[in-house]
């Protein structure tokens, strides 16, 4: 089970049964994690030349998974003083000693990681031997492997660390694959070398390097060749992984049911509906309505939503301005801080033409947010926003329509991990639900959010097929039976499931028919509800043939459309006792009366043989018809080379 959140003081234990819990100023919210939440951190520890690094990339490749970062404990060097950097160049500076690594930043950014925030990690230089002005940024990932010679060292990283790994290997060889990647990497020479390695390395290794054995979950010998240690680790991962998707599953459903009766909140804006809009919306709805006349109207309610959202959250100030008139002046108003914008791709997109017309210097960013089909929870896959987003005064984030609010609920959870304030966020949409609505602003109850108009939650429920791309009313998607043991919502429309459960039939699978979407197999009350009346017939039928299947002397009629089956035992000659058909049992042909089996089997081979011959033949002496769909084989006999295909 993953562990319960703690409670803090402002917390009742009736609020965490119900998934609200109440902040300082009196607001309820509701809980809601992100995915990357309670990051997976491995720790990997091992002496200098050990192959940690590649011991990672390779769990990483036995992985097989998205968001998963290598963060090197290289990069917090501490800073150096002139004299230790001078020391530093003499190859007379001990960098493998725990006193050389600033453990607070260290622990400060795996906190950071470990809680879904946003860490910036600085970037050390050996060249230079000195930490760089920039920095990298680390956001979302799922699981993080640390890897160090004192990635175990320090209490605080250990108390951070969801798995402990000892890298082991034989001095020599530690010895040369430090030589070839200082050297080749790091611009030293073989000679310092040599001599920080007998000068610092090894004896820091019997020190402080060695005594993390001890503390380590599993103790690595060969590295990358330990086939069995890395599967284990990956094992592992993958369990907690599937473990934290079920209870992430489980957040997105508690916070429907929460939001079911609950008011909608004063903070949701929903366009007026004037006769321009009315007549907009009538135009949209239209199914023969051109592309560009669509495009157009759209943009035009799109201006209204971004001019609606600039009202409910733009903060001005006062500013006297000269107006072309000798002496006369304006007191007016500007725009008190910077308005930027943050599209949901891929469907934010079409919201852009109607921001520009508004505010045509407005800064754009992009999240790639998108449901995943097996498990039916968002993820985030790219995100690109201003470095000094924090510091604007509103932010608008454009998803032209809202379902179940998981996509909006990532995607705001993204802004306030960079830093904007809950308050300046300003959600725009064309549609949305109620569920969605509420699921949102119950989550983040101080951002605002403008909708053209809300539609009934059942009316809403759209998807897209992955297997034909059709996006469809949610009706025309089957539901899984209770007894399922499909967790993921089903995104695999009827149709296709029919021709897909069919293709499984006919091709002798019906005993491990998997789903489209997962590798379960399903049962015979799952095909009765995903398969058509036929399919399911055929998939009785295939079960029963296979049950009877074990009897050897029971024998199918081979007549077309008889489906009898009965016991032969002895002769040649199978006689239905359905339909009187009578068939060969060693052939398993229609009965050939003139012929013993070994004859008739004979000059089957013999006919099988001269069809093959005729074929070689015709491919040597005969070319192949140009027309473009034609091929047809030809022959010359006579004439001119002027031919005419027939």
């Amino acid at each position: 089970m993953l562990p319960d959140p703690p409670m803090s003081p402002t917390t009742s234990m009736h609020a965490l049964e119900n998934g609200v819990s109440t902040v300082e100023d009196g607001v309820a919210k509701a809980h809601y994690s992100p995915p990357w939440a309670n990051t997976s951190i491995i720790g990997i520890a091992g002496s200098s030349g050990s192959g940690k690094t590649s011991l990672a990339y390779a769990i990483i490749k036995e992985l097989s998974l998205p968001w998963v970062v290598i963060l090197s404990m290289d990069s917090f060097y501490k800073p150096l003083s002139p004299d230790e950097s001078q020391a530093a160049f003499r190859n007379e500076y001990d960098f493998d000693a725990p006193e050389a690594i600033d453990f607070d930043v260290l622990v400060e950014r795996l906190q950071a990681i470990k809680s879904g925030q946003k860490a910036d990690i600085p970037v050390y230089s050996f060249e230079k031997h000195a930490r760089q002005q920039k920095t990298t940024t680390i956001y979302s990932p799922h699981v993080l492997i640390l890897e160090g010679i004192f990635a175990l060292h320090d209490q605080r990283v250990l108390d951070l660390l969801d798995m402990k790994i000892f890298a082991e290997a034989d001095a020599d060889l530690c010895l040369s694959r430090r030589l070839l990647r200082d050297v080749r990497e790091r611009g030293r020479d073989i000679e310092g070398c040599v001599k920080q390695w007998f000068a610092f390395v090894k004896p820091n290794f019997h020190k402080y390097v060695e005594p993390q054995r001890n503390v380590a979950d599993i103790i690595v010998p060969r590295g990358v060749e330990n086939k069995v240690a890395i599967s284990m680790v990956s094992d592992r991962v993958h369990k907690t992984l599937e473990q934290k998707s079920r209870q992430h599953q489980h957040d997105l459903k508690r916070l429907g049911r929460v939001s079911e009766d609950a008011p909608l909140s004063t903070n949701v804006q929903i366009l007026q509906h004037t006769n321009q809009v009315r007549g907009i919306n009538t135009i949209l709805a239209n199914s023969e309505l051109d592309r560009e006349d669509f495009i157009f109207y759209f943009d035009r309610l799109a201006v209204m939503l971004v001019e609606k959202a600039t009202e409910a959250d733009q903060r001005y100030k006062p500013i006297v301005v000269e107006t072309p008139v000798p002496g006369r002046k304006y007191n007016g108003l500007r725009l008190d801080g910077e308005t930027s914008a943050v599209v949901i791709l891929r469907g934010g997109s079409c919201l852009e033409t109607g921001l520009k017309r508004v505010i045509p210097d407005s800064r754009i960013g992009r999240v790639l947010i998108q449901t995943n089909f097996r498990t039916g929870e968002p993820e985030l896959h790219y995100f690109s926003l201003a470095p000094d987003i924090s510091e604007h005064g509103c932010v608008l984030l454009l998803d032209p329509q809202m379902s179940s609010g998981g996509a909006a609920l990532m995607a705001v959870r993204v802004l306030l991990d960079h830093g904007v304030r809950e308050d300046r966020i300003v959600f725009v949409t064309y549609m949305a639900g109620k569920m969605g609505l509420n699921r949102l602003m119950g989550v983040f109850p101080e951002i605002k959010v403008v909708v053209s108009y809300r539609i009934a939650d059942m009316t809403m429920r759209r998807a897209t097929c992955t297997t034909c791309d059709r996006n469809l009313p949610r009706n025309q998607f089957p539901k899984a039976p209770n007894e399922s043991e499909c967790t993921h919502e089903r995104e695999t429309c009827k149709r296709c499931w029919h021709q897909w459960l069919l293709a499984q039939v006919e091709s002798n699978q019906w005993d491990h028919i998997s789903c489209a979407q997962c590798a379960n197999v399903l049962g015979q009350s799952e095909m009765r509800a995903l398969a058509t009346p036929a399919t399911f017939q055929k998939y009785l039928d295939s079960e029963i043939r296979a049950t009877l299947a074990v009897d050897e002397q029971l024998r199918w009629c081979i007549a077309p459309g008889c489906k009898s089956a009965q016991v032969h035992t002895e002769g040649d000659i199978f006689r239905c006792v359905a339909c009187s058909h009578r068939f060969c049992v060693n052939c398993n042909v229609d009965w050939h009366s003139d012929e013993t089996c070994t004859v008739y089997q004979a000059r089957v081979q013999a006919v099988q043989q001269d069809e093959e011959d005729s074929a070689k033949m015709v491919d040597k002496i005969a070319k192949l018809c140009p027309g473009a769909k034609c091929g047809r084989k030809l022959e010359k006999i006579s004439g001119c080379d002027h031919m005419t295909c027939s």
